[in-house]
């Protein structure tokens, strides 16, 4: 069995990594633990790690896939991974932003509230 937890998937200050073993960062995997935490009434928790990801945002308001940090060098700037901005990855950050604001009528979708 793995000895893998929980705590080797983030990295505090950046965000969660797509693979335990791997040096990078996304802005999708992260937001998808804020959703779960929210979703056990971790809103507060949440809510860090959507800001914790806000330094992939692109200057045009999408979000850069990730960030691969050389090395595990997580201290220093990475390099993009992928170079990209794919529309699932934003919507990942909209997902979460909108059920840790707590307000309109889907934004408690995945804590398993109904919604009119």
């Amino acid at each position: 069995m793995s000895d893998l937890r929980p705590v080797h998937f983030v990295v505090p200050g950046l965000g969660v990594r797509c693979v335990a073993d791997r040096p990078w960062i996304t802005a999708a995997e992260t937001c998808e633990l804020a959703l779960a935490l929210d979703a056990i009434g971790e809103t507060d928790r949440g809510r860090e790690l959507v800001a914790w990801v806000q330094f992939l945002r692109h200057d045009d308001g999408s979000y850069w896939c990730g960030m691969n940090f050389e090395g595990d060098r997580f201290d220093a700037p990475g390099q993009h991974f992928t170079a990209d901005q794919p529309t699932w990855n934003s919507a990942a950050v909209v997902l979460a932003a909108h059920a840790l604001d707590g307000a309109g009528p889907t934004a408690g979708l995945f804590r398993g509230e109904t919604f009119a």
